[in-house]
């Protein structure tokens, strides 16, 4: 479960340099985290069979690795949109950017 973690925090933080949508990303990925245990505590109080849940949770596994796989293949260097940026503070110094 640690590794799971680190490696989804990891790919939250290469994704933007931005703290307001890295703080979006991350509370939709607690989100479905949550989902996720919910809908685990629903499946034992339901009394659904353990094979059952073994196979959803196996399924779900499945998923969401193949999309962290895929995003972690599409990760771009995010130093080009600090440059952007930076460019943008020289240009125009009351931009939104100045004051982040």
């Amino acid at each position: 479960d640690a590794l799971w973690n680190n490696m989804a925090y990891w790919l939250l933080g290469t994704i933007t340099n931005d703290a307001s949508k890295l703080a979006r990303y991350a509370g939709f990925y607690k989100a479905i985290q949550s989902l996720g245990a919910a809908v685990s505590w629903q499946l034992d109080a339901k009394n659904v069979a353990f094979k059952t849940q073994l196979i959803v949770n196996w399924v779900l596994l499945d998923v969401a690795a193949a999309l962290m796989f895929y995003l972690s293949f599409r990760v771009k260097n995010s130093a080009e949109e600090d440059k952007e940026l930076v460019e943008d503070v020289k240009s125009d110094p009351n931009s939104r950017a100045s004051t982040v």
